[in-house]
């Protein structure tokens, strides 16, 4: 039997428990940890009765539904140490939003694939010690070290020139971290070709309405859906000026491709990764950038 406690996996659909059961899999996860219940009622007696490290869960269900579990967990206390992601087809960002401030970790939208459902549940699984590797450790090419300090300048250069064109805003490097006590807008794009890899940006409130209000010239108030769409897009035109800068400075950028971005909003928190941070208009307002990018050494890479 696994030491590590289990995962639950709450949906009225028994297809979809299955295909997240088979993302987690996929993922490295003992299929013997994965424990599943068809609403919130069900997933309280597992809860009470067996040690769950993480809750992948549906909002629209019968009996009890994602919000009212979110709610009671809080009520008793667990969601202070029991990770709680939600997976659902909702498609209000408001609503999204609202699941967030309940107590949810993160919100996956539905449909997903399997190995994008597993990469953003993955931070909140326990890990499990390796055995000591033998022999050399491998190391990082030294140019994808290289890489990443071309694409630390493109970045600044393509932010700084993209804000001050589209949303007339002033972009500066300054020397901070993703902060921990607020939600984040998030919106991330996968790279593909003779570059792979990710690039994201996130913006707690403040900045994300005023890159809103900048883009569209009206501020979006309670619309948290506008927050997202401004993230989103700034972001979809940053990735594409940081490719070009980077070919500017002799990356072949030729055939990189890079997805429509993925939009989710993390609790305070939830979220945490090494970042650039810009500093807008001198304010306290921040917006962070995040990558990982290398090149393809293989045609498999490339083609994935």
């Amino acid at each position: 039997m696994s030491a590590l406690p289990s995962i639950l996996v709450v949906d009225d659909s028994k297809t979809t428990r299955r295909m997240i059961a088979r993302a987690l899999v996929m993922g490295g996860v003992d299929r013997a940890r994965i424990r599943e219940a068809g609403h919130g009622l069900e997933a309280l007696a597992v809860l009470d009765r067996e040690q769950i490290c993480l809750v992948i869960c549906d909002v629209n269900m019968p009996e009890m539904d994602g919000r009212e579990l979110l709610v009671e967990l809080g009520r008793r206390g667990y969601l202070s140490k029991l990770p709680v992601v939600m997976c659902t087809s909702v498609s209000s960002s408001r609503q999204l939003v609202e699941l967030v401030r309940i107590g949810a970790q993160t919100v996956i939208r539905k449909p997903f694939n399997p190995h994008d459902l597993f990469q953003q549940v993955e931070p909140y699984l326990p890990k499990q010690s390796a055995p000591p590797a033998e022999g050399p450790q491998s190391q990082p090419a030294a140019d994808d070290e290289g890489l990443s300090e071309l694409v630390t300048s493109a970045s600044d250069e393509a932010l700084a020139a993209l804000l001050a064109t589209t949303a007339f805003i002033e972009a500066v490097p300054v020397d901070e971290p993703l902060p921990l006590n607020r939600v984040l807008f998030l919106a991330e794009t996968t790279l593909s070709g003779s570059l792979v890899g990710t690039i994201g940006l996130a913006s707690a409130m403040d900045a994300a309405t005023e890159l809103a209000a900048n883009l569209t010239g009206e501020a979006p108030g309670h619309d948290d859906v506008a927050r997202l769409d401004a993230v989103a897009e700034v972001l979809n035109i940053f990735a594409g000026e940081a490719l070009e800068q980077l070919g500017a400075r002799g990356v072949d950028v030729a055939e990189v491709l890079f997805t429509p971005p993925r939009v989710s909003v993390q609790a305070p928190g939830a979220f945490v990764s090494p970042c650039l941070t810009y500093s807008l208009d001198d304010t306290e307002m921040r917006l962070h950038v995040w990558h990982d990018i290398r090149a393809a050494h293989s045609p498999k890479e490339q083609a994935a």
